[in-house]
């Protein structure tokens, strides 16, 4: 998917559409690093780690991703995981602000510019 989307930011630079690059391809890869690539970061640092040591059981990166988008980062109490990374809520909650305000930008600018221009 980011090969995708890198794809076509180059096409927006060749064929000189500004507005097409700042306002659709920056939020949009912005937004699938900001959730499916910091998934496929705790996916790695879940593997890298040792949960041997630990007296909690594993995270579920499933259980983790819910979390950030329905529970706005806050892990449910009742189940007992250990955290993938330090200060996770706070990454977690900066991740999801930052893929909800790139949304309005990719809906709203673009349209808005199109129709100032007709």
């Amino acid at each position: 998917m980011t090969l995708g989307v890198i794809l076509k930011g180059f096409n927006y630079l060749r064929a000189n559409k500004r507005v097409d690059f700042w306002f659709e391809f920056l939020p949009q890869l912005i937004m699938l690093l900001a959730l499916f690539g910091f998934m496929d970061y705790l996916i790695i640092v879940k593997w890298l780690t040792d949960y041997s040591l630990v007296n909690e059981k594993p995270p579920s990166i499933i259980t983790t991703m819910i979390s950030m988008v329905l529970g706005f980062g806050e892990s449910d109490p009742r189940v007992r995981e250990a955290p993938l990374i330090d200060n996770q809520t706070l990454v977690m909650r900066i991740m999801l602000i930052t893929a909800i305000l790139c949304a309005p930008i990719m809906l709203l600018v673009k349209p808005l510019h199109e129709r100032k221009m007709m």
